[in-house]
């Protein structure tokens, strides 16, 4: 910025004293573009002015009708980054203390002289440029960092039914139940079926297509629009109605929604399925970390290095930079975790899901994903910490113990691993008496590219480490066995307390009968002159004369008796049931 380029605005109530002021700046190199003759006019055009297209604020000390230390400070703040220069009647030290309160950049006297009107200028426009530049560069690192967004990444599917679009959905609820202050999005680009609007059971109302209209001038209110916030606050972008209405979002639609999504949230989770188009193609590309999603069989493992291929081929992403989730693990699977990652030959996650129908049973069935069992959701965190998008300090497991578990596990499955051959030069017949029966390539030849040899070195190593498997069976049996014992006993004691509370329900009522026969008898008695209380004690069982307590009146005669307790304790606790019986003289 120099003088010859820089721009001003005047504020002066004397037009022969503006005249004077132009012609003074424009000696210095200073264009002054607009006068105004009032405070009034001013003010209001400030805030129509351009910031960066004006590089001076000169004010006349005559300004009316608030005066110019006003004037100032208000300017100041409505154009923060235009210096402003007072013109000044014979400037003294308390004027210029004042202009320094209000935050002039500059002070000249007038009459004008040439030298202390090009030093002011000189000075005032070296700030804006200072100011300017500290402002820019710190727009740019903003912008910077607002195009970078949050993190991306991608799950797609082996094949269909592997659980990528239940894995998606409950690692979206965990990265937002982890953080709640972070924005949190999840995408169904699965174009051809879609499954979050049915796994959360929301209508669709709005979909991805509700955005090709706009996607040129997208704006994230449009965007909001379209979005469903789900109870745990994580936003999902559904996919469309019908399948054949994915062909409508291609490359470029993807792009720029998925780039306002990574612009504006901090985690942005894609489900892609397993069918690959332009828009979850473009996904994988623009991802962090791309996903896919097998379970431990040759089908599936074989499905997903193809797709793995396929992103290699069309250039968006490298086979060794796709990351495999195994999930559906069980310990009588055939194919463990350890050699699904030698069979597909990409790198896998540590965490493994686990084979449990219950944990999501009633989650998939009424299309609650807060029904998961509390394993299955903690599992789910853990994997999501592997994937970096949950932090590690939300896991009750510390991340280091966990490391070590892993380390622990690396090391058990070294030697079993160090013979494993996918190239298959060493192929595990059936005649060979150390080997397996054979597993079938992933391209699906019978090459035994895929085989599973055992070498026999590393039998002793397989039959040690059985042993150790057999020893943790026999412990866990014993704790099960222990288990059922006390559970056992739980139950005779339950039973044995119902029985009891049975029984004294009914000495309750045997005695209201007894109570009610026994006054009988005593008034029957009385009526003819003999002992009442001596007939009603007759005609009362054994168990029950202690408790019983007889009156005669002159009318009738009352009975009070006590229940009989299964446990005798305290006389405090016996029911007394009262009875009575009028007497009827005989003639």
């Amino acid at each position: 910025m120099n003088a010859s380029t820089s721009t001003a605005v005047l504020c002066c109530a004397d037009s022969g004293r503006a005249w004077e002021i132009r012609q003074g700046f424009a000696d210095s190199g200073v264009n002054v573009e607009r006068q105004y003759g009032s405070t009034s006019a001013l003010i209001p055009a400030l805030a129509d002015l351009d910031p960066d297209s004006i590089d001076l604020l000169i004010l006349d000390e005559g300004v009316t009708p608030m005066n110019v230390w006003d004037l100032c400070l208000e300017a100041s703040v409505k154009l923060p980054s235009a210096a402003i220069i007072l013109v000044l009647d014979s400037p003294d030290g308390t004027k210029l203390s004042k202009a320094m309160d209000v935050g002039a950049r500059g002070v000249v006297g007038f009459p004008l002289s040439y030298e202390d009107v090009a030093a002011r200028v000189t000075s005032a426009l070296n700030w804006t440029k200072t100011v300017r530049t500290a402002v820019r560069s710190r727009s740019d690192e903003q912008l910077s960092a607002d195009a970078r967004g949050g993190s991306m990444v991608t799950i797609g599917a082996a094949k269909g039914g592997t659980g990528a679009s239940t894995i998606a959905l409950h690692l979206a609820r965990a990265a937002q139940a982890a953080r709640p202050q972070a924005k949190v999005a999840l995408v169904d680009l699965d174009l051809q079926k879609p499954d979050q609007s049915i796994l959360l059971n929301v209508p669709l109302h709005r979909t991805v297509t509700d955005l090709l209209g706009v996607v040129d001038e997208l704006t994230p209110r449009q965007l909001e629009d379209v979005l469903f916030t789900h109870e745990d606050g994580f936003s999902v972008l559904f996919g469309p109605r019908h399948g054949e209405e994915g062909e409508l979002v291609g490359e470029r639609e993807a792009r720029q929604i998925l780039g306002m999504l990574r612009s504006r949230y901090d985690v942005v989770i894609v489900d892609i399925g397993s069918v690959m188009g332009e828009a979850n193609s473009t996904a994988v590309e623009m991802a962090d970390e791309a996903f896919i999603v097998s379970t431990s069989d040759v089908p599936s493992l074989r499905g997903a290095r193809r797709l793995s291929e396929l992103w290699q081929r069309i250039g968006v992403r490298s086979t060794q930079a796709t990351r495999i989730i195994l999930n559906r693990c069980d310990r009588t699977d055939d194919i463990q975790p350890e050699a699904a990652r030698k069979i597909v030959s990409l790198p896998v996650v540590d965490v493994h899901l686990p084979a449990d129908q219950r944990a999501l049973q009633l989650a998939a069935n009424r299309r609650d994903p807060s029904l998961a069992l509390p394993g299955w959701t903690k599992r789910v965190r853990e994997l999501g910490v592997e994937m970096k998008v949950v932090p590690a300090d939300s896991l009750d497991l510390p991340v280091e113990r966990k490391e070590r578990k892993r380390k622990r596990r690396g090391k058990k499955g070294a030697a079993a691993d160090q013979d494993l051959s996918l190239d298959g030069d060493a192929a595990g017949g059936s005649d060979d008496p150390g080997g397996r029966a054979d597993v079938r390539g992933v391209d699906g030849q019978g090459d035994d590219s895929l085989a599973l040899p055992v070498d026999p070195a590393t039998a002793g190593a397989d039959e040690a480490r059985g042993g150790t498997g057999r020893r943790a069976l026999s412990r866990r049996a014993a704790a099960e066995r222990g288990q059922s014992t006390l559970e056992f006993v739980g139950l005779i004691a339950l039973f044995g307390l119902i029985a009891a509370i049975g029984f004294q329900t009914v000495l309750i009522g045997m005695t209201w009968v007894f109570a009610a026969n026994a006054a009988n008898e005593g008034a029957r008695a009385a009526a003819v002159g003999d002992s009442a209380r001596a007939a009603a004690v007759a005609r009362t069982p054994a168990a029950w004369q202690d408790g019983l307590n007889v009156s005669e009146g002159i009318s009738e005669v009352d009975v009070r008796m006590r229940t009989p307790l299964l446990v005798d304790i305290s006389k405090d606790l016996q029911l007394v049931i009262p009875a009575s019986a009028g007497i009827v003289k005989e003639p």
